[in-house]
């Protein structure tokens, strides 16, 4: 990611996201890099970069408890401005969800005991080259 585009959307997807408080304080955490990041950089940061939020689970979360959550904390004068837009994503982390090039960072921090699937495929993937080796 180029850290010297002040206008730049960054873009980033909490994959296998849940419904609680700590899944908005994870992205938050994310954001602050970022932002860290970019002063770092010295890059002007006082109107961007814009940052996107893609809240991703399966269909069956519940996202307005997760949205509820991120608008009742309480916000500071300095943080009247939205430190970020979000949106809510339903789908498997398994299927293709997004265009091409279009995330910049990717998080899954609640997601680990379901990836059973990719283990299972990934075991296959190796007892295939196993065999043939």
């Amino acid at each position: 990611m180029i850290l010297t585009d002040r206008d730049q959307v960054v873009r980033i997807v909490d994959l296998g996201c849940s419904s609680g408080p700590n899944t908005i304080r994870n992205v938050e955490a994310v954001i602050e890099q970022v932002r860290a990041r970019y002063r770092e950089a010295e890059v002007d940061t006082s109107s961007g970069p814009e940052i996107q939020v893609y809240f991703q689970d399966l269909p069956n979360n519940d996202f307005n408890t997760l949205i509820k959550y991120q608008y009742s904390q309480p916000r500071s004068d300095e943080e009247k401005i939205q430190k970020y837009m979000s949106a809510a994503v339903p789908g498997s982390f398994y299927d293709r969800l997004f265009p091409k090039s279009t995330i910049n960072i990717a998080l899954s921090t609640f997601a680990l005991h379901w990836l059973s699937e990719a283990l299972q495929q990934q075991g296959r993937m190796f007892g295939q080259y196993m065999q043939r080796h």
